[in-house]
């Protein structure tokens, strides 16, 4: 079959013919898949072999460095992690990502999570893929003519194959200079613009020379924090979606900041490993029951989940994804216990300290030290925004019962990252 059929199939079935209209059903829905998905991965994957006939439970947790660890054994197409290692730095390195294995697509994640991880995808796949995230994110019909484009950190030649009379995509390639871009981006005049957060406030900041007027604006790749949705928001005069795709997926998806994550549980079985007393906060253990070339079962992310808990449908919603495993800081209390401090209570810090913080970075080095830099607007007092920083970090850490005598907070230089790495304000380093 064409990519081009598999595509239009997997939209219309996705967009029309998915009928799960109740938890039930719902659940009914992903125990076929799984059963039907481990018989299949149990006889392709070596890794897997030993499982075959036991439930979903009786299979490991794993996680990044695990499947790398294992990745000859684990997938399901006979590629070898230096084969495939070969053709993704190749192709970062020659910014041509045409290069595959027999008709495997072979890629690099970024590495934010402290791994870097390979990924492969077959065709059937990548074309799978694709009908669904259209069926979920088009504006209108598929038929009907629309353009697409996509700031990424890398081009897959997918989205050349996908063009027709009726879609266009258009890849933007991010390690080009944002004026060129903007230049070629106001030339395309799409209907969909999709591009990481930090991409997003760039536009925003140059919204004077940005003419485009999209339908719909998705971040994607990196946390989309309440501040830099506000401002791109309130720049482009419209709501601002998200798209959550990472390496392990399409996860989930938002048409505007004010609905939430919905999660794509018709492609994915979620398990709940909570981290709070209250059981909103979670880290998600997935199982993507429509990938075969790379195996995802009951793969532990290292995101922070907050469920919608108000939330009445059918699949799960998200408030937000507040940061990664290694974003919540851990101090010693009085009692000499181990404190857990989310990343949105330090964002709130911040936030609370002054209007005019542009950027900033926040660094956990070890129990007791703690790295502040930032950037002050045009009129903000450096001085005065460090001092209401430090007393308000130690107010939070106060009200969680830390012994804040033996925090040391320290302020540096702040360093712009590159914008190719995803945007990181917050980090436990220990």
């Amino acid at each position: 079959m064409s990519f081009k059929f598999i595509i239009f199939y997997y939209y219309l079935k996705y967009k029309f013919f998915m009928k799960i209209n109740s938890k039930e059903k719902l659940e009914l829905f992903q125990k076929k898949k799984i059963e039907k998905h481990l018989n299949y991965i149990t006889k392709k994957s070596k890794y897997y072999f030993g499982y075959k006939g036991k439930e979903l439970k009786d299979f490991p947790v794993i996680d990044k460095k695990v499947m790398m660890e294992n990745f000859d054994e684990m997938n399901t197409v006979g590629i070898h992690r230096e084969q495939a290692l070969e053709i993704a730095m190749n192709s970062e390195k020659t910014r041509n990502f045409k290069e595959k294995y027999k008709n495997i697509t072979v890629g690099l994640s970024s590495g934010t999570s402290g791994n870097r991880g390979l990924f492969t995808v077959s065709d059937f796949e990548r074309a799978k893929w694709t009908g669904i995230i259209l069926a979920k994110l088009l504006p209108y019909f598929i038929l009907k003519k629309q353009k697409i484009a996509l700031f990424l950190r890398a081009d897959s030649e997918l989205y050349n194959s996908v063009n027709s009379m009726v879609l266009k995509f258009q890849f933007f390639d991010m390690i080009k200079d944002y004026i060129g871009n903007i230049k070629e981006l106001n030339k395309f005049s799409p209907d969909v613009l999709i591009a990481p957060a930090s991409m997003l406030k760039i536009l925003a900041e140059n919204i004077n020379d940005v003419s485009i007027k999209p339908k719909r604006i998705f971040s994607c790749a990196e946390v989309l924090t309440k501040e830099d949705r506000e401002y791109i928001t309130g720049k482009f005069n419209m709501q601002i979606g998200e798209i959550y795709q990472a390496t392990e997926g399409f996860l989930g998806y938002s048409f505007d900041s004010g609905q939430g994550l919905k999660i794509n549980e018709d492609v994915l079985y979620i398990e709940k490993e909570y981290i709070d007393s209250g059981k909103t906060r979670f880290i998600p253990v997935i199982t993507d029951f429509e990938r075969k070339s790379q195996p995802v079962i009951r793969y532990r992310l290292n995101d922070i989940w907050v469920e919608n808990k108000n939330f009445g449908g059918i699949f799960l919603k998200l408030e937000k994804i507040e940061g990664r495993e290694d974003d919540i800081f851990i101090l010693k209390g009085k009692d000499s216990t181990e404190i857990k401090v989310f990343p949105d209570f330090i964002r709130r810090a911040f936030m609370f300290s002054s209007e005019e913080i542009l950027e900033y970075n926040v660094i956990q080095k070890t129990f007791g030290d703690i790295d502040v830099s930032f950037i002050p607007g045009d009129s903000g007092e450096y001085n005065k925004i460090k001092e209401k920083i430090k007393e308000n970090l130690l107010d939070l850490f106060s009200g969680f019962n830390a012994d804040t005598q033996n925090i040391n907070i320290n302020f540096s230089v702040y360093e712009e990252k590159y914008r190719l790495t995803k945007k990181r304000d917050i980090k436990r380093g220990f």
